[in-house]
């Protein structure tokens, strides 16, 4: 068991509980816990994608497999003449399908195994093949070879094994039943495809327009050096002067706070009011300078001034802030926020220092700390990150012999806010290329196999007069048709699913008809592709050949 402590209200509430270890990675309730906090979102999400494309697949090959029985009738009648039994029969395509499936799931745990580490990179997990040996997954596979092989096997082992053998010679078993559950499952891969389709543009979607939403400061060609240690932290204002000579260094200052990264959380009230409830806060600690370098937009007011004796009892809001306390004309009010009253110099216009995907809340910058743990840089165009870290080490070597140079770059510390939705993004992409290629082989088959029943009426359409355009619309028509079934089922599914995964976003993109039509024209476009060179051979085929065709 593992003790955690939450705060609820600043200064006032502690909620102690105690969890099971194995509950705290995804399950856990705590603000703050052991090691990083999984997403269980994430695990259903690739729980979802992997059961829809396992469900393609195992539906695809007992589609072929039921198609290709049928067309055996002959043979089943000539084993019945020669003696066989229901029995014999069923035992002889089960064996079949079993070989099928056996070498299928051997070659496919295989490439698993070696795409092992490729997977991992895409989901951004570290996954051990140790996990092909687990007892859920062994018991898992054997669950799915036996679903599999009685599924492909059932329909002629059962149905078409039991009727006598004039009526399998003479072709007279109804089939009607097998027709619509080929189509059935045709269109419901169709289904599968257009909604993974439709929720991949969602995504990038969304996520490009988090990108285009303005961060409210410029992070661009600003290196961030942490791990200051007090030698060279004392000596702040020389290593700023020394910085700033450097060519191509525009800017230098430091805080305690990596914009963009965490924050402190305080409480604070408005001096002089009747309530001295504490109000949740965020805090950054910065120095003199920092406001400029990051190119806040000061809205009202003043930043931090150099050498300014009064700066440890100033504060600076941003709008969020203001509306939060109640301030009517911020400057020159007064706030606590610690011990003693703190006078508002400014007011900065709301900046993303969380994430564009939420909400900006409210946050007080503070500059009542002398010694920084970060020092920020800013560079001009003409300096690339390589040689702004050379530039830079032989500085604070001068200050510290010994300093080890650790960056990071503001850039990339916000790009790094987008790297939920990045991840997201990779696994669906990849999940509706496999579903895509998976429902087109199956479709590509099936359309083959109609064509080939087809064969002799084409030909009696060729010599009755039928153009070849004709004929290929005419055997591409059921393609259409699948397709506007699959469409009225998907569209709504692909919005619902859209809407409901946007509902975790403060800031979110509306679902437009556009974005459910192109899924559902990039599916026809490429089912036509598939079945269109069939058709087409079909349609300029000697109708001489088609008539003797059997």
């Amino acid at each position: 068991m593992v003790i955690f402590t939450v705060i609820s209200n600043f200064g006032t509430d502690f909620d102690a509980f105690t969890e099971p270890l194995v509950r705290i990675h995804l399950y856990s309730k705590a603000s703050y816990g052991l090691g990083a906090q999984g997403s269980l979102q994430t695990v259903f999400l690739l729980i979802g994608l992997a059961l829809l494309i396992l469900l393609l697949a195992i539906t695809n090959f007992v589609n072929l497999f039921v198609v290709q029985g049928s067309s055996r009738s002959t043979e089943i009648g000539i084993r019945k003449t020669n003696g066989a039994g229901s029995r014999e029969i069923s035992r002889h395509f089960f064996g079949e399908a079993a070989t099928v499936v056996m070498v299928s799931f051997v070659f496919g745990i295989s490439v698993a195994f070696a795409l092992l580490p490729a997977f991992s990179d895409l989901i951004q997990i570290h996954l051990e093949a140790s996990l092909f040996f687990h007892p859920v997954f062994i018991l898992g596979t054997i669950f799915l070879i036996i679903f599999t092989i009685l599924l492909s096997a059932g329909y002629p082992a059962f149905y078409l094994s039991r009727f006598n053998t004039i009526e399998v010679l003479k072709k007279t078993i109804p089939n009607s039943s097998k027709k619509s559950f080929t189509n059935s499952i045709v269109i419901f891969q169709s289904v599968i495809t257009i909604v993974l389709i439709a929720v991949l543009l969602i995504v990038n979607t969304q996520s490009n327009y988090l990108k285009s939403i303005p961060a409210g400061f410029n992070p661009k060609n600003v290196m961030v050096i942490s791990q200051m240690n007090n030698q060279v932290s004392k000596q702040y204002d020389a290593l700023r002067q020394n910085l700033q000579k450097i060519p191509g260094v525009e800017m230098v200052s430091a805080s305690q706070h990596m914009v963009g990264g965490g924050t402190s959380g305080q409480g604070i009230y408005r001096f002089g009011s009747d309530s001295k409830t504490y109000k949740s806060i965020n805090e950054y600690r910065v120095l003199p300078g920092l406001c400029e370098l990051m190119e806040f937009k000061l809205l009202t007011g003043n930043f931090f001034r150099e050498a300014d004796p009064g700066n440890k009892k100033y504060v600076v809001l941003n709008e969020e802030a203001v509306k939060m306390l109640g301030l009517q004309n911020p400057i020159g009010e007064k706030v606590v926020m610690f011990e003693d009253p703190m006078e508002v110099i400014g007011v900065v216009k709301d900046f993303y220092y969380n994430t564009p995907a939420q909400k900006i809340q409210p946050i007080a910058l503070t500059c009542y700390r002398d010694y920084p743990q970060l020092i920020y840089i800013r560079f001009n165009e003409t300096i690339n990150k390589a040689k702004a870290a050379q530039l830079v080490l032989p500085v604070f070597r001068q200050f510290d012999p010994d300093f080890l140079l650790n960056t990071n770059w503001s850039d990339v510390i916000y790009d790094a806010k987008f790297n939920g939705e990045k991840t997201l993004s990779r696994i669906i992409f990849t999940s509706t290329m496999l579903s895509l290629l998976v429902a087109l082989l199956g479709l590509f088959a099936i359309h083959s196999f109609s064509i080939s029943r087809r064969i002799k009426e084409v030909g009696i359409r060729k010599v009755a007069g039928s153009s070849t355009w004709e004929v290929v619309v005419l055997l591409s028509g059921n393609v259409f048709t699948r397709i506007a079934i699959a469409a009225a089922v998907a569209l709504p599914v692909a919005w619902l699913i859209g809407q409901r995964w946007l509902e975790g976003y403060s800031n979110r993109i509306q679902i437009g008809l556009l974005l459910l039509l192109i899924p559902l024209i990039i599916h026809t476009i490429v089912a036509l592709l598939a079945t269109f060179t069939i058709s087409y051979r079909a349609a300029t085929r000697n109708p001489v050949e088609a008539l003797r065709y059997e």
